[in-house]
């Protein structure tokens, strides 16, 4: 009956070993998931079953995978079911012109480049890192800070630098690309995931930048 391989990814746009990390951090409006014929060639053959489901704001790393969970053992007993009758299966031939084969994310891939990356494109790497990195990475002052949640604020555009602090209160922003802001509402210093406001008492200051370089 053939040898069959679950894959968390849209086959063949998301072939390789982190497929959820990849669809949330490049923002996809749909998030795949592929059943498909074990072959020589990795996460090649024909796609058997598939199911999307539509990216959320709520969604992260791991609510994914949790519900991919589920998803596939739906998909496994209809396979069976088929092979059990004798039905004939989707066998859906991959369309090589659309192949792309994503690597297991490296350190470069989990950082923010605040002189790049707008605020979506930030907000959806908060989501692909969180919780299995502690969020989206940055630096301050020499030492690793990580983003585990965060919002696009609703206040007027400011012209700070992207990656400016802004600290008010009980408030911990930061200034992105194009005048827009991220409402940072938790993160992660020195392995410890602290509520945005107490950003002050962690020694973070209005007008201190994050770095961009690694």
């Amino acid at each position: 009956m053939g040898i069959y391989n679950i894959h968390y990814g849209s086959l063949p746009q998301y072939r390789g070993p982190a497929p959820v990390f990849w669809q949330l951090k490049n923002g996809e409006a749909q998030l795949g998931l592929s059943i498909h014929v074990l072959t020589d060639k990795f996460d090649a053959g024909t796609v058997v079953w598939e199911q999307s489901i539509k990216n959320e704001e709520y969604h992260n790393y791991s609510y994914i995978n949790q519900l991919f969970s589920e998803l596939q053992v739906r998909g496994v007993a209809e396979i069976i079911a088929k092979l059990s009758q004798k039905q004939p299966l989707l066998n859906k031939e991959q369309n090589l012109t659309h192949t792309n084969y994503y690597k297991k994310p490296q350190l470069a891939d989990v950082i923010i480049n605040w002189g790049k990356m707008p605020a979506k494109q930030i907000l959806d790497l908060i989501k692909a890192c969180t919780p299995w990195n502690n969020g989206a990475g940055t630096l301050i002052n020499g030492f690793e800070f990580k983003i585990l949640d965060a919002q696009l604020a609703t206040e007027d555009n400011v012209s700070q630098t992207p990656g400016t602090i802004i600290v008010l209160d009980n408030s911990f922003k930061v200034a992105c690309l194009n005048g827009a802001i991220l409402n940072i509402k938790y993160f992660n210093i020195n392995n410890t995931c602290v509520p945005a406001r107490y950003a002050g008492f962690y020694g973070l200051k209005t007008g201190q930048i994050f770095s961009s370089e690694l």
